[in-house]
């Protein structure tokens, strides 16, 4: 009952500080193609770790997430948000119309 995502993220400039949000200010979401939205996650690992802060640069930074709670049923994600932060502004990235693998 939960959907794994895994992302590379990097930065297109110099090096910069991110950080994921905060699970319980739910900027991340996932919102399936019958318009439920779920925003139960966890960050499994960011980098080598768990890490909170990683400063990036050009070099892709595994970022593994975990939404739970999720039907069994669930077909397709009409729209993954990750919510990242950087310098107190919030980066939200999103992908759309995204299949499941496995289920």
């Amino acid at each position: 009952q939960k959907v794994v995502c895994t992302l590379f993220v990097s930065s297109l400039n110099k090096p910069v500080p991110v950080w994921v949000s905060n699970p319980n200010r739910r900027r991340s979401r996932l919102i399936d193609v019958e318009g439920n939205e779920y925003s139960s996650f966890e960050v499994v690992q960011f980098g080598k770790a768990e890490s909170e802060l990683l400063f990036i640069d050009q070099t892709p930074i595994k970022l593994v997430l975990s939404f739970n709670q999720l039907p069994k049923s669930l077909p397709k994600i009409a729209l993954l948000e990750i919510g990242l932060e950087t310098y107190g502004h919030e980066v939200p990235v999103q992908f759309r119309k995204v299949n499941l693998l496995g289920r």
